[in-house]
């Protein structure tokens, strides 16, 4: 077994590395933007073996500090020294409702709606997103009843 595994890793040095470049999407965005992103560095680097990631956007800011990651699709963090950020685009606030809601059959449903309704925080698992969502609350004049905590 040993002889085995010796000889796959001397067959691996006769041929040259490919060079890996690693994209970070942040988790539920890799639809929107994964087809682009492959289209664009099969033209610039065709011989690269790319490798994806999906994270929430805090770990994506770690990995590409620690430089795992090449190039990441994330929110601005706030912890991020020596990152350069270019915005892409806005995401819209949304409320997820269960199918059979009573607020899911209307067609617009306001703020003050959203204050009766129990609210998952992403304080842990997305705190940019978390403070966008506190500050539209705010400039609403609501406050959001948090019962649940989303984990990672």
């Amino acid at each position: 077994m040993q002889i085995e595994v010796a000889c796959e890793a001397a067959r691996g040095t006769e041929r040259p590395e490919k060079p890996g470049f690693v994209i970070g999407f942040l988790l539920g965005q890799e639809a929107i933007w994964l087809s682009e992103s492959l289209r664009i560095l099969r033209e610039e680097a065709p011989d690269v073996e790319i490798t994806l990631m999906t994270k929430s956007s805090p770990e994506l800011a770690d990995g590409r500090m620690q430089g795992k990651i090449d190039v990441a699709l994330l929110r601005r963090e706030t912890q991020t020294a020596g990152l350069v950020f270019e915005f892409l685009t806005k995401e819209p606030l949304i409320a997820i409702l269960p199918a059979r809601h009573r607020l899911a059959r209307q067609s617009a449903v306001g703020p003050q709606d959203l204050a009766r309704e129990n609210f998952i925080s992403t304080a842990q698992v997305a705190p940019v997103l978390r403070t966008v969502i506190d500050d539209y609350a705010g400039k609403e004049g609501i406050t959001l009843k948090q019962n649940y905590d989303a984990q990672t």
